[in-house]
């Protein structure tokens, strides 16, 4: 009888450390054996502020130095001087930035993950000149990021296609205009509120679903209020018909001091919209908590009106429901319990 202990190929490694999200998670992770050691030695997580950043340039610059062929997943704050180092790390997948100003980007081919947060790039053409670098690009998001003042026109012509996984775009849309959004082909499309803007992101959003067409399967809306839903249920979802998926945070409240749970009006006739063009299978709704929220007036309706409208033949495709808590409330079975009594339909999951 063979006594070989089994070994697990590289590849699958190299999978899982492609799906870990920060230093923390490669530590926590239960893959313990040699080749899992030895491989994640050379997967580093690195995060840099301003503070340290000039210690690493020296290191970086050292003869002896390997760190920058180890580090796949890079974070920066207001750490602009650093930018022109980041091209030495090349085995680089995943990079942050938030909080800087830039005149130059660096070339990152091997980028799979981009996000960019609280961002001024001195010009359009820096933006679009560095977006067209990023050929094996998978996850973007744009928060919040803003350009010089050049001549749009006058920037670079050719751009390519990027085949997206998940865009997430919210904030100022200043570096976003619809040349750009095109080719941002996408399966998975997140808009986060804050600080989006209201009416001028939504007619850019309205321009891209229809530009999207059928390629959105997901669409998810992140801590939006009654103003941005108001919005979102006037998109036009007549070329989404491959829309399967929506998940929706900010429209279904639970009141602290009135211990009861409202719905956001703007929620209904926005599923009745989505409802009506895609194919809805799946529905996520983000209880939120507090008294942050006007719900004390007539404008705020019961959840048996959700009930209701979840009956209609618009979702009738939908075949599952998950009623989710952005936190764990101290009575949450209560609360439950209320929900279980205004919604009675055996698609809805609780998961809290």
């Amino acid at each position: 009888m063979s006594t070989a202990t089994p070994r697990l190929p590289l590849e699958l490694f190299g999978l899982v450390i492609g799906n870990l999200t920060d230093q923390s998670d490669l530590l926590r992770c239960s893959l313990v054996c040699r080749g899992w050691i030895s491989f994640s030695r050379g997967n580093l997580i690195l995060f840099i502020r301003n503070t340290n950043s000039a210690t690493l340039k020296q290191l970086l610059e050292s003869p002896e130095n390997t760190l920058a062929s180890t580090i796949r997943r890079l974070k920066l704050s207001d750490a602009q001087s650093f930018l022109p180092s980041l091209g030495c790390f090349t085995q680089l997948r995943s990079l942050v930035l938030w909080d800087m100003e830039a005149t130059e980007m660096p070339d990152l081919p091997s980028l799979t993950h981009l996000e960019i947060d609280c961002i001024h790039l001195d010009s359009y053409t820096t933006f679009l000149g560095f977006m067209s670098g990023l050929i094996q690009l998978q996850d973007l998001v744009l928060i919040d990021v803003s350009c010089g003042n050049d001549v749009r026109e006058s920037a670079p012509g050719a751009l390519p296609v990027f085949r997206l996984r998940c865009f997430e775009m919210g904030g100022h849309t200043a570096a976003l205009d619809r040349r750009f959004m095109s080719t941002l082909c996408t399966k998975t499309l997140r808009l986060s509120r804050n600080p989006f803007r209201v009416p001028a992101s939504f007619d850019l959003v309205a321009q891209y679903l229809r530009d999207l067409g059928s390629n959105l399967e997901s669409l998810q809306l992140s801590k939006f209020d009654e103003e941005h839903l108001n919005a979102a249920s006037n998109l036009d979802f007549s070329a989404s018909v491959n829309l399967s998926h929506l998940s929706i945070s900010g429209a279904v409240h639970f009141h602290k001091d009135r211990r009861e749970i409202f719905v956001s009006p703007p929620l209904l006739s926005l599923l009745s919209n989505a409802g009506r063009h895609g194919q809805l299978q799946a529905l996520d709704l983000y209880i939120t908590w507090g008294i942050s929220y006007d719900t004390t007036s007539d404008t705020w309706l019961p959840p048996s009106q959700l009930q209701e409208l979840l009956l209609k033949d618009d979702l009738a495709s939908l075949r599952i429901i998950r009623i989710i808590s952005t936190r764990p409330p101290l009575d949450d079975v209560s609360i439950k319990a209320t929900l279980q009594t205004s919604l009675s339909d055996s698609r809805v999951i609780y998961d809290f």
